[in-house]
């Protein structure tokens, strides 16, 4: 079930981008059921290798996004499932202008893992938020949250 909601909601993204001119996608991962997405979209999506430690991106790997978001002339920065944290030079690049969509209601739980972390802190309740990217980890400003309730055993 988890896949299937992952997969409508790129599908949902993806069918939204039509509208916008140019988009492009920038991947952490080579082979992605969102690639072969945004290629049947027709969308230019590209590959950025993380460098030695595939959890985080190294300056190289900060360099080369930065570089293809401004070849592609991106006004907003979309990070869904990313799973890696932004740092120079695409801050500054694109400051105020980086949006995260996150499976918490900030402030809580940031970080990997924050539907587990609701659960393991016992949590009624949980949601998601769109936020503002900045140099701090899931901590700039929310721009939208919408709360969900948390159904322990269910898929």
């Amino acid at each position: 079930a988890q896949s299937i909601g992952r997969r409508r909601g790129k599908h949902k993204l993806l069918r939204s981008m039509d509208e916008i001119a140019g988009p492009a996608v920038v991947r952490s991962q080579f082979e992605t059921l969102f690639r072969s997405l945004c290629q049947e979209a027709g969308l230019p999506a590209v590959f950025v290798d993380p460098g030695p430690n595939p959890n985080r991106f190294g300056d190289a790997a900060q360099k080369e996004v930065c570089e293809h978001l401004e070849r592609h002339q991106v006004d907003v920065v979309v990070l869904t499932g990313f799973m890696r944290l932004l740092k120079e030079p695409v801050l500054t690049a694109f400051q105020d202008r980086i949006v995260n969509v996150h499976p918490s209601l900030l402030p809580l739980f940031k970080g990997r893992d924050a539907p587990q972390q609701a659960i393991d802190e016992g949590e009624l309740e949980s949601g998601c938020t769109v936020h503002l990217v900045n140099a701090e980890v899931d901590a700039g400003k929310v721009l939208a949250q919408a709360k969900v309730p948390v159904l322990i055993g269910s898929p």
